[in-house]
């Protein structure tokens, strides 16, 4: 990072991100997400943004053999930012490589606004793994730190674990700037994609017959789980998926409560989630989608804010600006919009789906051959 890109605390204490998730656009980008962007960026006021994975949408047919598509697209995304001159970084998610183009051709391309402050470490795994300090208002030393982690993509029937050269990495890095620090560890969030298996810590199991029960599936198939409606806040809260983490433990989060630097953990991935809770000292929260051209919780669509004091970086603020909110209720596309609201939200849903509709179907036909025999009995 250049000396006159470093990230700072504001004269009054205070330094403010937006974390935009699953933009997950395709080249025609929705002119109702841009709305949504500018809308929060004007509201706000950011000193950096994050974008923490799935921008394109990478499995679309628009993109495929088609570079300059992927260019077009993040030229879009990015471009409220430049305009207002505001410092964004970047991480991926599970289907920005499938547009043709890997994360660090993805991110070459982000490199070239001269308002992306993030990189990525040489040789790790991925290429959106990075770390951002933020310097005081009036010295210059850092006194909070924004992690970005590159959490893969897919892998067979779900997703790839965070990898173990990134924990690696992570470690060293924490260990180097608590050294710096006189032996204190710096006050520190961390972003990805992928929730941590972890997240399921933090909700509660339900049945079927219990408000807001949502079924689970793959490692968890047969299970429902919710959210525990005492720990509800003021701020806008959802959860309509269950988190889609990868099978495996990497072991991140041990990595991340060793030493008690990392005090949040916030997340996309699952766009009809949007919520905050802790789990052994450090918050786990999800941000819902922010696109319009994927499936996601309609009007609710949203961009998160995270407002950090420089006196005391882990006694945050959060909260959710929606379309509804900041934009009122008319759309470009309502009825896409209404297909993507009710859009099975993974494949093995879409399965449960097709299945039960099978089974409706036969035992409507059943059915109907009863009564027709019925009637042919009666009748002769």
């Amino acid at each position: 990072m250049r000396e006159n890109e470093k990230l700072r605390f504001n004269p009054d204490g205070r330094f403010k991100i937006v974390q935009i998730a699953d933009t997950q656009e395709i080249p025609d980008v929705s002119p109702d997400t841009i709305k949504l962007i500018e809308a929060v960026l004007d509201r706000e006021k950011p000193d950096l943004v994050v974008f923490t994975g799935d921008q394109v949408k990478g499995y679309s047919t628009y993109f495929r053999g088609k570079p300059e598509r992927v260019k077009s697209c993040i030229a879009q995304l990015i471009r409220p930012m430049e305009e207002r001159k505001i410092p964004f970084a970047v991480t991926f998610g599970n289907h920005d490589d499938q547009c043709g183009l890997n994360n660090l051709e993805q991110l070459d391309i982000y490199k070239q606004s001269p308002m992306c402050v993030s990189d990525t470490v040489p040789g790790l795994t991925g290429g959106g793994t990075d770390f951002l300090p933020v310097y005081a208002s009036k010295e210059d030393k850092p006194v909070f730190g924004i992690y970005l982690i590159d959490s893969q993509g897919n892998q067979g029937d779900g997703y790839a674990p965070v990898a173990q050269d990134e924990i690696d990495w992570y470690r060293r890095k924490r260990d180097e700037l608590e050294k710096e620090n006189g032996g204190k560890v710096l006050p520190s969030i961390l972003f990805q994609h992928i929730p941590l298996k972890e997240y399921y810590n933090v909700l509660v199991r339900k049945t079927k017959k219990e408000k807001g029960f949502i079924r689970a599936f793959r490692e968890h198939k047969g299970s429902f789980f919710g959210l525990d409606e005492k720990l509800r806040n003021s701020d806008v809260e959802f959860m309509g998926e269950v988190p889609a983490s990868p099978y495996e433990q990497s072991g991140q989060f041990d990595a991340i409560r060793e030493k008690g630097d990392v005090f949040a953990v916030y997340v996309g991935h699952d766009h009809n989630n949007c919520f905050v809770r802790s789990y052994k000292g450090i918050d786990f929260g999800y941000t819902p989608g922010c696109g319009f051209n994927v499936y996601g919780p309609g009007l609710n669509r949203g961009i998160r804010v995270l407002e950090f004091n420089e006196q005391d970086p882990r006694a945050y603020k959060t909260h959710v600006d929606t379309f509804r909110e900041l934009c009122g209720t008319k759309l470009q596309k309502p009825l896409l919009n209404f297909l993507y609201c009710h859009a099975p939200t993974n494949i093995p849903t879409a399965l449960f789906w097709a299945r039960n509709a099978v089974l409706t179907l036969l035992g409507a036909g059943v059915a109907i051959a009863a009564i027709v025999l019925l009637i042919q009995y009666f009748m002769q």
